[in-house]
């Protein structure tokens, strides 16, 4: 009697597994999208599909468009970290070489928004994320270390005030609202954690509690919320991506191809397209941006109004 023997062949060439039940770029491969940034950080999509990004060590901002083409939109003339769009339209920039809120308006140029915080000037923004009120919340680190915890957080009020959220931090740096927007989530870099404050219905902090905590070696950066409420890290110095359950826990980790990675913004007509900008190193002009199709879609972070 003859025995057929069937050889099934599995290849996992496209996934790689951590050992810690964390599967490793199992939602798809990160394809390059744009490269020749000094140190690209603060993605953000325009309505039409366009990438915005600070080319923080060069002190300009860029546009990519869908199909991939760079562009300088603007030399602000000082080193910046972040980016968002408001709801008109008009590009909001985190400049920590000027020490301000910007706003880039596309008919009369560039406006401060912010410089000073309840009587005192900024250190240096780093990252913003918007309320569901109208209020521009953002992160203040320059300067702050684990050993001088001087970091703040800010908002700017819909009626143009400036007010201090929280303080006392080690450089506060990346920035996102959970879906009800009742807590809002910051990445305490050199305390290698992400923190959790309760928002008041007047905009102020409410109980603050430690969200979750990365090993001494891992440094978070910017972040944003999927439609389920998990936390998308960037963990900058793993050059990975982190997906983070609302409860708190690991889900996955998506190496990507570069060193080092600092920020992340979901786009494409369904939002569920992932923009992660990574940088190679501080010097030369080799960084990149990926996008990377994941399963889940990400939340907007322009107000709708």
């Amino acid at each position: 009697m003859k025995h057929v023997v069937w050889i099934i062949v599995i290849s996992i060439g496209f996934f790689s597994f951590n050992f810690d039940g964390i599967t490793d770029n199992s939602f798809g491969q990160p394809r390059q999208f744009a490269t020749g940034f000094t140190f690209p950080e603060g993605p953000v999509l325009d309505r039409d599909g366009n990438l915005y990004l600070v080319n923080f060590k060069a002190t300009m901002i860029h546009r990519v468009t869908p199909d991939g083409n760079v562009s300088v939109v603007f030399d602000v003339g000082a080193f910046n970290n972040g980016a968002i769009f408001d709801s008109a339209g008009n590009l909001i920039i985190a400049s920590s070489g000027l020490r301000a809120i910007l706003k880039l308006d596309p008919e009369d140029g560039l406006t401060v928004l912010a410089a000073v915080s309840d009587g005192d000037s900024l250190l240096g923004p780093n990252d913003m994320a918007w309320d569901d009120r109208g209020n521009l919340y953002f992160t203040d680190p320059k300067g702050s270390t684990a050993e001088k915890r001087i970091g703040g957080i800010h908002y700017i009020g819909h009626d143009g005030v400036t007010r201090r959220f929280a303080g006392g931090l080690a450089y506060p740096n990346g920035i996102a609202f959970d879906l009800d927007k009742s807590h809002v989530y910051i990445s305490e870099t050199m305390a290698h954690r992400i923190l959790r404050y309760e928002v008041n219905p007047d905009g102020t902090a409410g109980e603050m509690s430690i969200f979750f905590e990365l090993p001494e070696d891992s440094v978070p950066d910017g972040m944003k919320l999927d439609v389920e409420g998990n936390l998308w890290i960037a963990v900058h110095t793993l050059g990975e991506v982190w997906q983070i359950s609302p409860e708190g826990e690991k889900i996955q980790a998506i190496k990507m191809p570069s060193k080092l990675v600092t920020n992340l913004t979901f786009g494409g007509n369904d939002m569920k397209t992932m923009y992660v900008t990574c940088p190679e190193d501080w010097v030369t002009d080799n960084g990149k941006v990926y996008t990377l199709r994941v399963p889940v879609a990400g939340v907007p972070v322009v107000p709708s109004n």
